[in-house]
């Protein structure tokens, strides 16, 4: 999911992401030219809630700074972020958008713990719902389950409809990482839950019908290539979604770690900013040396 400075998308990464005016049914799916023009919507809304103090910003403003570092950070320039959120800092610290972008640098640079202190900051600002998605990937990065299980429990009920859907998602994958027990016992329970998934595109449907033990991993990057995504932005955010979702479910269901490990690696080879990324990079990690 890629994150915009306004919102996260799907991608990003959550947020305001995206209003839509009522929660789909199954099947219902937003076109990719109806989710540009929400991630724009959102974007417009986010920064007018940026604290004005009456007087417009002028061009070299924290939040005018925080919004170019994070035009870098989505395009991979993750040091000429830093050094833009740097000048940013002298001009104002303490302004929501700059304590934002540090935080979603911080987790791009795998410093998880540091950008907590960021979202921790954000909680009851301008900025709390804008950055509710990636504080909740944060968590999981952090292996805070528990609260991870909570934020994204919450964000499943959302009316907009992208973001619930990745957040059902992310509690199938909740499920099965945190999972103790026979194999056959947590397949029946993601069996379940994941009839209960309201997808809002074919990616997400592909994923729930992964988890739910009709689907298969070939299926969620088919429905990825089927939908059309003219951005090769969007369709890499798509990507390292699909690759997080459906390596957790080789993993941790059908613990077919080889697998696994190709998927994350494949996704790793291409360049990318998504909020998942950081994530592939740790389940890489932590796989059996015997796997690789």
């Amino acid at each position: 999911m890629k994150v915009n400075q306004s919102v996260v998308d799907p991608r990003e990464s959550g947020s305001t992401f995206w209003q839509v005016a009522s929660k789909p049914t199954r099947g219902n799916f937003l076109s990719p030219s109806a989710v540009s023009q929400l991630r724009k919507a959102a974007c417009t809304l986010l920064m007018a809630c940026l604290p004005l103090g009456g007087v417009a910003y002028a061009t070299t403003s924290a939040a005018s700074l925080a919004q170019q570092a994070h035009q870098l950070l989505i395009n991979g320039e993750n040091a000429a972020a830093e050094s833009m959120l740097q000048q940013a800092s002298v001009v104002d610290r303490n302004d929501p958008s700059v304590i934002f972008e540090q935080a979603l640098l911080d987790d791009a640079a795998g410093r998880p713990d540091r950008a907590r202190k960021g979202y921790d900051r954000l909680q009851a600002g301008p900025l709390a719902r804008a950055a509710a998605v990636p504080s909740a990937v944060n968590l999981v990065a952090l292996n805070r389950f528990t609260q991870a299980r909570q934020a994204f429990a919450a964000l499943a009920s959302s009316q907009n409809a992208y973001e619930a859907g990745y957040s059902q998602l992310w509690q199938l994958w909740l499920t099965a990482r945190t999972h103790k027990g026979k194999s056959a016992a947590l397949r029946a329970k993601l069996a379940t839950a994941a009839d209960k998934v309201k997808p809002a595109s074919p990616q997400q449907r592909a994923l729930a019908e992964l988890y739910a033990g009709k689907g298969s991993v070939d299926a969620v990057f088919a429905a990825i290539d089927g939908m059309g995504l003219v951005d090769p932005l969007q369709r890499r955010d798509a990507r390292s979604e699909a690759a997080l979702f459906a390596g957790g479910y080789l993993q941790y269901v059908r613990r077919d770690s080889p697998a696994a490990l190709r998927l994350y690696q494949q996704e790793l080879s291409h360049p990318g900013a998504s909020i998942e990324r950081p994530l592939l990079k740790q389940a890489l990690a932590r796989l059996p040396t015997a796997s690789r």
